[in-house]
C-alpha cells in the first residue's frame, strides 16, 4: 500500500469512528439544502464527522480523477462501452475534468451557431465554465475557459440566448455573467482564458437561470433577491441586461421553465407562463405582465421530498418533473412525476414512472418525445413518452457515467443536454468530466459513408467545386431520399437529396484567386431515422466523414 493510500485509509477509519459516534445528533441535508440562502432558511452546521468525510471524499476524487484519460469513439456492445454500462447509447468521446480546467463539474448547456452549424458544449465547473467544440463529436476541442466572476462554487447554472451565454452561481457577488459565444469561432490559440462580455450585479448569488428565447426574458431563481423567487431580466439586448420584475408570492424557487404557452388550456394560450419547482410544490405563474405576475396554481403532491426540476412536453400538455429527495425518503427506485396540464389553474399528477435503479433523479430535458434524465449515479436514462397520454412511460436506453454503483447519493451525472442537430448528447458529471454520447433511437439511423471531391473550370475567372455525399443506414446500405445539408467554407449553404445509390452532389463557384474550398456536413435527415453523426466515415480515408477539401483544378 502506498503512503498516500495508507494515509487515506487511516483517515477513513478516523472519519468512520467520528461518524458513528455523532450519527444520532447529526442532521444531514441534500446538497441543495446545505446553506441558509434567503428563502431556504435551513442552516445546517457541519459536524467534525462530516468534515472528515468531505476530506476523504476529496482525496478519493483526486485519486480517481488522476487516472482518467480522454476516450474516443466506443460503440455500446454487449451492454458496455469503455467500462461503462450502456444500452442503445454509444460513447463518442470523453474529456476528464483535469483537461477541462479541474475542480468538480456541475451544469451544462449547448450552443449551435446557426450560420455555420458549429456546435459547442458549455460546462460549468467549480471555478468557472469551459467551452468545448463538438462539431465533430469524435474529436472535441477545448477552446477555453471563463473564470468565475467572484469565487468558486460547486453550483453554477447557465443558459444561451442570441449567441450569448448567461451564467449564475451560488458564489457570493456572482451576479449575472454574460459572454459573447461568437468569440469562440475565431479563437486561434487554444485553450484560451476568456473575459466576460458583460455583468449585471442585480443580486449576489443565485441557484438557477431559465430562458424564454421567444420573449427575450431570463428568469433567475434561488437568489438573494425577490424572496428567492422569480427575478425577471430583460436580455433582449444581451450585453445590456435589465431587471424587469419580481415574483416572490411562493417563496424560494429551485428551478423553472418559462414559455409562451401553446397548450390545451385556452384561457392561457399566448401568455408567458412559468412552471416552477418550489421545493414542495409545482407552482404556475403568469408572468406576461412583469410588473404584476399572477400565481395560477400552487400544488403539493403525494410523496413529495424536494420538488427539484421539470420540463414540458413539446405540446405543453404535460409537465414531467423530478423530486430530489423521494428516493432518500423511501421510494425504492427513481420516480418521475407526470403532471396533467389540461387546466393550468388546477394541475395534478396524472401518473408516476418508476425507473430501473435506486439513483436520485436530478435534471431532465425533453426532445422528440424522449426525456433525457441525468440521474446522478445511474447516469443518463432516456425515457420514451410516446404513450404518456395513456398514463405510461418506458426507459428505452441508458448510459451509466458512474460505474461504481447506482445508489441514492449525490454524485455522477448533473445534466444531459440533447438539443444538438444530430442525436448527440452532452453530459456533465460532478466527478469525472464531459461525456459526449450518441443515441441512435429506436427507428434506425443514417450516417455519412463517403465524401468525394472534384473540381473543374467554369468560366475564365472562376472554377467549380463539387462535393459528393454518400448516406448509409445502420446496416451500411445506401439510403435514397435523404436530405443533406452542406456548408461551404465561403459561407454558402447547399442542399441535396440522395438518389437510389445513396449519393447526391453539391456545388459552389470560386474565383480563380482561391486555391481551395472546404465543405462540411451540417445535417442529414431521412424520415424517422436519426442522424448518427458519430458514425460518419469516409470509405477511402481521404476525409473524416464530416468535411472534405476541394482543390482548384
Amino acid at each position: 500500500m502506498s503512503r498516500f493510500s495508507a494515509g487515506r485509509a487511516a483517515l477513513l477509519v478516523i472519519a468512520t469512528l467520528l461518524f458513528a459516534s455523532s450519527l444520532a445528533g447529526t442532521a444531514f441535508a441534500h446538497p441543495d439544502h446545505d446553506d441558509d440562502a434567503p428563502g431556504k432558511n435551513i442552516p445546517v452546521p457541519e459536524s467534525e464527522a462530516e468534515r472528515q468525510f468531505d476530506l476523504v471524499a476529496a482525496l478519493e476524487l483526486a485519486e480517481m480523477q488522476a487516472g482518467l484519460e480522454n476516450v474516443g469513439l466506443t460503440r455500446c456492445t454487449d451492454g458496455a462501452a469503455a467500462g461503462y454500462a450502456c444500452d442503445g447509447v454509444d460513447l463518442i468521446s470523453f474529456i476528464p475534468l483535469a483537461t477541462l480546467g479541474g475542480g468538480e463539474g456541475n451544469d451544462l448547456w449547448g450552443w449551435t451557431h446557426k450560420a455555420t452549424g458549429r456546435e459547442f458544449a458549455i460546462m460549468g465547473r467549480t471555478t468557472g465554465v469551459t467551452f468545448v467544440e463538438i462539431t465533430n463529436p469524435k474529436n472535441p476541442k477545448v477552446i477555453g475557459t471563463l473564470p468565475s466572476h467572484s469565487f468558486s462554487s460547486i453550483w453554477r447554472d447557465l443558459k444561451v440566448y442570441k449567441n450569448h451565454v448567461f451564467i449564475v452561481s451560488e458564489a457570493q457577488q456572482s451576479g449575472l455573467q454574460v459572454f459573447d459565444l461568437r468569440e469562440l469561432l475565431s479563437q486561434k490559440q487554444i485553450p484560451h482564458v476568456f473575459a466576460e462580455t458583460a455583468h449585471l450585479p442585480a443580486w449576489s448569488n443565485a441557484h438557477n437561470i431559465a430562458m424564454n428565447e421567444e420573449t427575450g426574458y431570463a428568469y433567475v431563481v434561488g437568489s438573494n433577491t425577490c424572496g428567492g423567487g422569480l427575478h425577471m431580466v430583460d436580455v433582449s439586448s444581451p450585453t445590456e441586461p435589465v431587471s424587469a420584475g419580481c415574483y416572490s408570492g411562493d417563496g424560494y424557487t429551485h428551478d423553472v421553465q418559462c414559455v409562451t404557452y401553446m397548450g390545451v388550456d385556452t384561457d392561457h394560450v399566448g401568455s408567458e407562463i412559468c412552471f416552477a419547482s418550489n421545493e414542495d410544490t409545482l407552482t404556475i405563474v403568469d408572468v406576461t405582465n412583469k410588473a404584476a405576475p399572477v400565481q395560477l396554481a400552487r400544488k403539493l403532491y403525494a410523496g413529495v421530498g424536494y420538488s427539484h426540476q421539470g420540463w414540458l412536453t413539446e405540446d405543453h400538455r404535460y409537465f414531467v418533473s423530478d423530486d430530489e429527495l423521494d428516493e432518500l425518503n423511501g421510494a425504492p427506485k427513481t420516480k418521475t412525476y407526470v403532471w396533467d396540464l389540461s387546466d393550468l389553474d388546477s394541475p395534478f399528477v396524472d401518473f408516476t414512472f418508476t425507473g430501473t435503479t435506486r439513483a436520485i433523479d436530478h435534471n431532465q430535458y425533453i426532445r422528440d418525445g424522449r426525456s433525457y434524465q441525468a440521474n446522478y449515479k445511474a447516469g443518463v436514462r432516456i425515457v420514451s413518452l410516446d404513450d404518456v397520454a395513456t398514463g405510461s412511460a418506458a426507459e428505452v436506453a441508458y448510459f451509466d457515467t458512474f460505474p461504481q454503483g447506482d445508489g441514492a447519493q449525490f454524485n455522477g451525472a448533473w445534466t444531459a443536454y440533447p438539443f444538438y442537430h444530430a442525436n448527440v448528447i452532452a453530459v456533465s458529471t460532478i466527478d469525472r468530466g464531459l461525456f459526449i454520447l450518441g443515441y441512435e433511437g429506436e427507428s434506425g439511423s443514417v450516417h455519412v459513408g463517403d465524401l468525394e471531391s472534384a473540381s473543374e473550370l467554369a468560366f475564365p475567372n472562376r472554377w467549380r467545386a463539387r462535393g459528393t455525399v454518400e448516406v448509409l443506414d445502420e446496416s451500411g446500405q445506401p439510403v435514397a431520399g435523404a436530405a443533406v445539408k452542406v456548408r461551404w467554407s465561403n459561407g454558402k449553404t447547399r442542399n441535396c437529396v440522395t438518389g437510389a445509390d445513396g449519393r447526391c452532389e453539391v456545388k459552389v463557384l470560386r474565383a480563380n484567386r482561391f486555391g481551395k474550398v472546404w465543405f462540411r456536413i451540417v445535417d442529414v435527415a431521412s424520415g424517422g431515422a436519426s442522424y448518427a453523426s458519430w458514425l460518419n466515415v469516409d470509405s477511402d480515408g481521404d476525409s473524416n466523414g464530416f468535411r472534405d477539401r476541394v482543390a482548384r483544378p
